[in-house]
């Protein structure tokens, strides 16, 4: 097992796990020259994003319809199986909430 993987991904083909994004955050951020890679997991087919909802936007914004992340899945993880499924069930368990409430991309969200 390894670290998560680089990969360039296609931005609307990622599944949103909050269903809004902070003004202020994104502004601060889009100030910034962030070194941090968005976090995403492959889940059920799905490529969930866990981390970076602002960071992605702000590319969005800045006209980028792919981004590079950190792609996990269980095969490259490090973290115990018991850890894995719980992280991995949280995370689902987040992008199917949005879900219900008619959010699946980064394009769905409010900004607030």
């Amino acid at each position: 097992m390894s670290g998560p993987e680089i990969r360039l991904l296609k931005i609307l083909n990622l599944q949103v796990t909050q269903p809004d994004l902070e003004r202020k955050r994104l502004e601060f951020l889009a100030e910034k020259t962030c070194q941090n890679l968005p976090e995403v997991w492959k889940l059920n087919n799905k490529n969930i994003i866990a981390d970076g909802h602002h960071r992605i936007k702000n590319a969005v914004n800045s006209g980028k319809e792919k981004i590079k992340v950190n792609y996990h899945c269980q095969k490259n993880t490090k973290i115990r199986k018991e850890a894995y499924l719980y992280l991995t069930e949280e995370i689902e368990q987040r992008a199917q909430s949005c879900q219900q409430k008619g959010i699946y991309n980064i394009s769905d969200m409010c900004i607030k």
